[in-house]
């Protein structure tokens, strides 16, 4: 049974196996040709992903928006790149996309922070795989406060008696 092999790109080699005979009544060959396995070719290992991101980001509170996360993999392109959550403490708090969009769940609020140690600092551990490989990183998001000004309304002028006792104005 002959075989044969090729490289391909990217340290691969695809190994192909056949057989030939032939069909003693009608005088016919007959060729068959099976592919078996695509796996990296000797000494081409598979290189582990490596996250660029940083490690801590700082949000203002009433947003969403965290990051879009980075990585970067020897052999494997950016965009092929798979994103997930891998845990951590307020991991729940957190979605992220395939592609590494990084986001709270709902608007966080300052004053009231609900990370599982109450501190106002997210903490979650994601991972990006290159379907092969898979690396982890432990992020740290920083809540920070934004001064949220309401306005007011009453009467924009205001008499009141010299000496004089009560209220002047109401402003709500």
């Amino acid at each position: 049974m002959p075989s044969m092999g090729r490289r391909t790109g990217q340290g691969t080699a695809t190994r192909r196996v056949g057989s030939l005979s032939a069909d003693a009544a009608t005088g016919t060959l007959v060729a068959f040709w099976w592919l078996l396995a695509t796996a990296p070719a000797l000494g081409q290992a598979n290189a582990v992903p490596t996250i660029t991101s940083p490690s801590t980001f700082a949000v203002d509170e009433g947003t969403t928006s965290v990051a879009t996360l980075t990585a970067s993999d020897q052999d494997t392109a950016t965009a092929d790149l798979t994103w997930s959550k891998a845990g951590g403490s307020d991991a729940d708090d957190f979605t992220v996309s395939a592609a590494g969009v990084m986001a709270f769940g709902e608007a966080k609020d300052f004053e009231k922070p609900d990370d599982a140690d109450a501190d106002g600092t997210y903490e979650v551990t994601v991972q990006v795989s290159d379907g092969v490989n898979d690396m982890t990183a432990d992020l740290t998001v920083t809540l920070g406060n934004v001064i949220e000004l309401e306005a007011m309304s009453g009467p924009t002028a205001v008499s009141f008696a010299e000496n004089g006792w009560g209220r002047a104005a109401t402003f709500t």
